[in-house]
């Protein structure tokens, strides 16, 4: 049987992994169980993206271990490598929009992360910085936003604080600036991005690069921020750990991210 050039890029099979509470368990670790899985998919042909909130440089410990390199769709859609490092799509803010955000930020009591491009900045060296360097292990960039955002571009805002100061921000954000893209990562994270640039954006981006059919798409995640993806990929399965309304989207629910679920559920449904 001869099947054509056009019918395996159909064939294709892509697998989109969000990072913090599903590939990583919560002590933030990459295990080997869950690198051998991957590995093994990747040598069957699944095309693996990592897509995140994080910037690349926060995901350079995790793909510096692994034996191959996968996309990437960080700071959710807004900045989209191929497995080269070559940029296939990005969306930043304008800078009107930034100097409403941080008005209200301000107002709301909430602290602040930023992400041009590949990395990450704060304010100062205050505790939102300190937080994230122990997570990224790389320094981020220590400029006042509007400073910064005068010559460079941003692709994503994140605010960071309590979960009721941060639903003040939500509420009041959607209401100031109803076209952008707000959605919690976690109590403590508020994640905001340019109009219809979330993880389901980057899916389609990354699907329409290689030529291959949403029919084949896999994902897993545990928050708020993966609805979008969950709402593409064909089969979006949800991290034991996740929240209930990803797993209310979801075909299959796999083991905790304690529990090596993305290893787990590559090998029973993915390949």
């Amino acid at each position: 049987m001869i099947i054509s050039y056009w019918s395996f890029e159909k064939m294709i099979k892509t697998l989109f992994l969000d990072i913090d509470g599903t590939l990583l368990n919560r002590a933030h670790i990459l295990t080997e169980n869950t690198k051998v899985a991957l590995k093994e998919a990747h040598d069957k042909g699944v095309i693996i993206t990592l897509c995140s909130g994080r910037a690349r440089d926060g995901l350079l410990e995790i793909t510096d271990n692994l034996p191959f390199k996968p996309y990437l769709a960080t700071l959710n859609g807004a900045y989209i490598l191929d497995n080269n490092g070559n940029v296939i799509n990005e969306h930043y803010f304008e800078y009107e929009t930034l100097e409403k955000l941080e008005e209200l930020r301000k107002e709301c009591g909430v602290g602040l992360l930023y992400f041009p491009e590949g990395s990450w900045g704060a304010n100062s060296d205050d505790e939102e910085y300190k937080d994230e360097l122990s997570i990224v292990k790389r320094p981020g960039i220590q400029m006042n936003i509007l400073e910064y955002a005068k010559s460079k571009k941003i692709h994503k805002y994140l605010t960071v604080g309590d979960s009721e100061k941060n639903k003040v921000f939500i509420q009041r954000a959607k209401k100031l600036l109803p076209e952008l893209m707000i959605v919690p990562s976690s109590s403590r994270y508020v994640e905001v991005n340019t109009p219809q640039c979330d993880k389901g954006s980057a899916v389609k981006d990354i699907c329409a690069h290689l030529n291959c059919d949403i029919e084949n798409t896999y994902c897993f995640g545990d928050f708020d921020n993966d609805i979008a993806m969950f709402k593409v990929c064909r089969h979006p399965i949800a991290m034991a750990n996740a929240v209930d309304k990803i797993k209310a989207l979801a075909e299959h629910i796999t083991l905790s991210c304690d529990e090596d679920g993305v290893a787990y559920g590559i090998k029973k449904w993915v390949i």
